[in-house]
């Protein structure tokens, strides 16, 4: 999926496969730059490249923790909120495509699923409370 995924993001929102991935994990609360590459398996080098770009494209900013200066929280902009959403919609379009067969109901629910088991998984990953990108 990824294959034929990747290009469509490109083309369409202008997203890396990588930029979506970590934009849709800051959404879920993987929003310190540790926790960030711990669910993305990066290391903080190529976490920090990540973020620069994500930020450098205004999907993203930095933010001071509110509780811990020392902190810097991964929040995602309207535009990057924005992003996101459209691509949510790409998403579901592959799926009706891909499953065809299936009624919309059921593609719905299959969709809400995935983000359920997605939202699961992500939980059984130990936050990383390091604060280096």
């Amino acid at each position: 999926m990824k294959r034929e995924l990747g290009p469509m993001l490109l083309r369409e929102h202008g997203l890396e496969f990588k930029d979506f991935l970590a934009l849709q994990a800051i959404e879920e609360g993987s929003n310190y730059p540790g926790q960030l590459c711990q669910r993305l398996t990066l290391t903080p080098s190529n976490g920090s490249r990540l973020i620069d770009a994500l930020v450098e494209g205004t999907l993203i900013e930095r933010r001071l923790d509110d509780q811990d200066a020392r902190r810097v929280q991964l929040i995602l902009t309207t535009k990057g909120e924005q992003v996101l959403a459209a691509t949510y919609s790409t998403l579901l379009d592959l799926f009706r495509r891909s499953l065809s067969e299936l009624s919309d109901t059921q593609i719905s629910d299959f969709t809400r699923t995935l983000a359920l088991l997605s939202r699961a998984f992500a939980s059984t990953i130990p936050a990383h409370e390091d604060t280096r990108p």
